[in-house]
């Protein structure tokens, strides 16, 4: 089920994040990153995870130069990271379907 609410989750975590750096909300922006660094990393998506620490960090010092370069690569890497996660989920049930 982890890898499902990551799925459901994970994008709409990402467009709050890029709402909060419009409306100039850093905390906002330090919390949605950091939501997003965790369950990334409890996914064990740690290149994920680590531009999300990355984005975190760069909110707390109100880098903001740093925060739109770093949302943007989130924004290329997270549909191609979902969608390779899926498909090792969908593997993984599969194989766990048969073997039952």
């Amino acid at each position: 089920q982890l890898v499902d609410l990551f799925i459901d989750t994970a994008p709409a975590t990402l467009a709050q994040a890029k709402g909060a750096f419009l409306e100039g909300n850093h905390e906002l922006l330090v919390r949605t990153a950091h939501r997003l660094k965790s369950s990334a990393s409890t996914m064990g998506l740690r290149s994920l995870a680590d531009v999300a620490a990355a984005l975190e960090a760069a909110a707390v010092e109100r880098q903001d130069a740093r925060v739109d370069v770093l949302l943007a690569e989130l924004t290329h890497w997270l549909p191609d990271v979902m969608a390779g996660l899926q498909v090792l989920w969908a593997d993984v049930q599969r194989t766990y379907a048969v073997s039952n």
